[in-house]
């Protein structure tokens, strides 16, 4: 609908409208200038050219203009700084109502294959009915009720942030992903495969920054660590940039685990681990979960494949409620506490959540963290719901060791009592932190 000479006109309508410092923006994000104008009024003819939806268009931004206006003088007068230079910010382009990219809109959502059966879902009276459902919030987060989905991005389930956009309030959907869209076909080489017997030696070498890793502290002679989780290690010497740790385990006992059991014994200088895994468990490396599938000779095999991988799935989406762009870009900037401390006092006492930025010196990640991504609107509108923690890991590495964490930047997610339920290493984009914040939040309702 609008052509660039109509752009021209927004802005000389805005430059003839205020006697105050106005910032003309969008709302894509991006960087408003800053107008100082002079008082002024809009002939009729000013718009002469325009067809009608321009001039709804003219009207809107007229209204959104001086809604701001008042709004940002009445607290201004609250504070008592009458008198000094405001701000407002226009987006010429924003449709109140509707959902538009970066804004973010509060959904219920329900996921099922072609048979009918529900694989995933926010509404806490449907029933997830097969085995196939995969598990879509992290470890601790187990909770039902609407979630929060930044229009444009990604979302809690495939598609969820595309299809969003054009709906408003009370608007339902459905859609439907193929296999290339949902969570792809399965691939042999996300089969992997693991010996069922491992061995370790009784004593062992460890570089000292892995031992520091591992144990959170500098080794020392004598130190008792659990490097393993079946037996204590202790230290019995250092020489040089070697750590020399001896293990003792009890013979031939049996350990359960998520994924079957694992049995504990010795040979000669070697303890062995022989895993009696239960086909069909759960089974983790790193971020990695998967499923183990097969027993084969002195192999278990564990199949990483998305659970619903090869399935068609369709979802039905209702949206509830939205926070738009601009009304986020408009809050104040995320107020970070002088100390740790300070912080953590202060979470306990609100019953808050705990966001802490490690980051460290001469760290361009860490910059572009808290220049471009802190900064976003979506993150902004979090900035209430949470105690927000920096600490220099470079500089004061009491947090660095009791969280056992030496690369920067991450991301420590505390409860209000301080104990660490999640965390995020390096740079991360605004939309896949807004998520991760999201299930943080949601650890309460859980």
């Amino acid at each position: 609908m609008q052509n660039r000479g109509f752009e021209l006109l927004l802005v000389l309508f805005i430059l003839l409208s205020a006697g105050t410092a106005a910032a003309a923006g969008n709302n894509g994000g991006g960087s408003a200038a800053d107008l100082t104008v002079a008082p002024a009024t809009v002939s009729d003819e000013a718009g002469g050219d325009l067809n009608e939806e321009e001039r709804k268009a003219l009207e809107e931004v007229r209204k959104q203009f001086q809604e701001k206006l008042e709004a940002l003088k009445e607290e201004q007068k609250k504070k008592g700084r009458e008198g000094e230079p405001l701000v407002v910010n226009l987006y010429a382009d924003e449709k109140p109502g509707i959902v538009q990219p970066q804004d973010a809109a509060l959904v219920h959502f329900t996921a099922s294959l072609a048979g009918g059966e529900v694989v995933a879902t926010s509404r806490p009276d449907v029933e997830v009915a097969t085995k196939a459902a995969a598990s879509f919030w992290p470890a601790g987060v187990n909770f039902r009720g609407p979630v929060e989905v930044l229009a444009g991005s990604g979302g809690f389930f495939p598609g969820l942030g595309q299809e969003v956009m054009g709906l408003k309030p009370g608007d339902r959907k459905k859609y439907s992903l193929s296999p290339e869209l949902a969570f792809g076909h399965p691939d042999p080489d996300r089969i992997k495969r693991y010996p069922l017997v491992q061995r370790m030696p009784k004593q062992v070498v460890i570089p000292p920054i892995e031992y520091a890793r591992k144990a959170g502290k500098v080794a020392e002679v004598g130190d008792r660590v659990d490097l393993v989780p079946y037996f204590p290690s202790t230290v019995t010497g250092i020489d040089g940039d070697k750590v020399i740790v001896t293990n003792v385990a009890e013979e031939n006992k049996e350990y359960t685990e998520p994924f079957g059991k694992v049995k504990v014994t010795t040979e000669g200088e070697y303890i062995l681990f022989t895993m009696i895994p239960d086909l069909g468990a759960e089974f983790s490396e790193g971020d990695r979960q998967g499923v183990i599938s097969e027993l084969e000779g002195e192999e278990f095999l564990v199949d990483y494949n998305h659970p619903l991988a090869g399935m068609e799935v369709t979802v039905e989406l209702e949206v509830l409620s939205l926070k738009k762009w601009s009304a986020m870009a408009d809050l104040e900037p995320i107020s970070w506490h002088a100390t740790v401390e300070e912080g953590l006092t202060r979470a306990e006492q609100e019953n808050k959540r705990v966001v802490l930025f490690l980051e460290g010196e001469n760290c361009d990640d860490c910059t572009r963290m808290r220049e471009e991504v802190f900064s976003q609107p979506a993150l902004k509108s979090m900035g209430k719901d949470f105690v927000w923690l920096r600490v220099n890991k470079d500089t004061d590495d009491r947090y660095r060791e009791r969280f056992r964490q030496f690369s920067a930047p991450t991301m420590l997610f505390l409860s209000s009592r301080g104990e660490a339920s999640g965390k995020i290493e390096g740079l991360v984009d605004a939309a896949a932190l807004h998520q991760s914040l999201f299930l943080e939040l949601s650890r309460k309702k859980s």
